[in-house]
């Protein structure tokens, strides 16, 4: 499991997972066992809060899978979300 911030298309090579509700974030269960069994690289965003839209911003155009929390998700945010 790694931690990053800001594009993440340069370092990964697998799917990437992005785990955005904090009450899981880097905490142990079966959505970790699943997702990293199906390949996926688990992504966890930086700080203890809900994100932004300036945070989604970041991390939206890289992952191909988000796990959302009580984010605000716009039209104009899942349109950078192309997968």
């Amino acid at each position: 499991m790694k931690q990053t911030h800001g594009s993440l298309s340069k370092d990964f090579a697998m799917p990437i997972a992005l785990v955005a509700p904090e009450p899981i974030r880097r905490r142990p269960g079966a959505y970790v066992e699943i997702l990293e069994s199906a390949g996926f690289e688990l992504v966890y965003p930086e700080g203890e809060r809900t994100l932004d839209s300036a945070a989604l911003r970041c991390y939206l155009p890289d992952a191909d899978v988000m796990m959302a929390g009580g984010e605000l998700l716009t039209a104009e945010l899942l349109d950078l979300a192309p997968r």
